[in-house]
């Protein structure tokens, strides 16, 4: 185990509490504070049209960096960003990153195979149009260092990762409140699957970064998957019916289904960064 992984550890020196404390904080302090203003005071019926709302977004990965600070100044902060950038790992759970998400949303179109094999010739230019920096800060970049770098990093040493992922996965559904107050969180139905789908790729996602050293890059590629899911599968199928693009219960259902079986597969899956 590293370091910083023995740190975790409650009887090792560091401030852990502190850390946390500054991790909830500013995940939830700047974010919320930002979209408030930007939706209630501001008065940007769409906050996705607005700079502002971009800032406010990267609250978790900031705050992850600011709590690894908090816990240990700049030596504990070094420790931290060379455990969440490591490109030292197996390639595999970074394709795996990429795959899962598209074969949960793929499994999606098993009553729908007619639709699917009408779905036209695909549409490259579309495809590569999601391949751009603002989509991979949107979510992957401004988050995951938050969620999967520090937050599972200050779980992982306690408990199994997939148990870790259930319990940051309401936590990042919680989040998005304020900006989803009016959309999502709108109908018991809506809320309830964001929380299921979401909780079960925390899950997916802490085990990948789990197998990964603790490096978060599969879980950013992952994030990203996920984000960019509809629009990959509207440029590989034009004519494919919007209705029938993966989205709402039918996803979410697939994807606790993939969350369940990957972590049977992976249960020997320990946090050893």
């Amino acid at each position: 185990m590293t370091a910083e992984g023995a740190t975790r550890d409650p009887k090792t020196a560091g401030r852990p509490r502190l850390g946390l404390a500054v991790f909830f904080a500013v995940a939830f302090g700047l974010a919320w504070i930002g979209w408030i203003l930007t939706i209630y005071v501001w008065k940007i019926a769409d906050p996705f049209s607005s700079f502002r709302y971009y800032w406010f977004v990267a609250a978790p990965s900031i705050a992850g960096f600011a709590a690894a600070y908090a816990e240990g100044g700049a030596a504990r902060l070094k420790r931290f960003g060379a455990r969440a950038l490591n490109p030292r790992f197996a390639l595999w759970p970074a394709i795996l990153g990429f795959v899962v998400p598209l074969f949960a949303a793929l499994l999606t179109f098993v009553p729908h195979m007619s639709d699917v094999l009408q779905g036209g010739t695909p549409n490259i230019a579309t495809a590569l149009g999601a391949v751009t920096l603002l989509n991979f800060f949107t979510g992957p970049l401004a988050e995951e260092f938050g969620w999967r770098g520090y937050l599972l990093g200050w779980l992982g040493p306690r408990m199994h990762p997939a148990l870790a992922g259930l319990i940051i996965g309401p936590i990042w559904v919680l989040w998005h409140l304020p900006l989803f107050y009016g959309s999502v969180f709108a109908h018991w139905s809506s809320a309830l699957g964001f929380l299921a789908w979401a909780t079960s790729w925390s899950v997916v996602f802490a085990l990948l970064v789990s197998r990964s050293c603790g490096s978060v890059l599969p879980s950013i590629l992952g994030h990203w998957t996920i984000n960019n899911q509809v629009t990959l599968f509207a440029a590989a199928l034009p004519m494919l019916p919007q209705d029938v693009l993966p989205g709402g219960l039918s996803f979410a259902v697939t994807s606790v289904l993939v969350a369940v079986v990957l972590t049977y597969l992976w249960r020997d899956t320990r946090w050893q960064p």
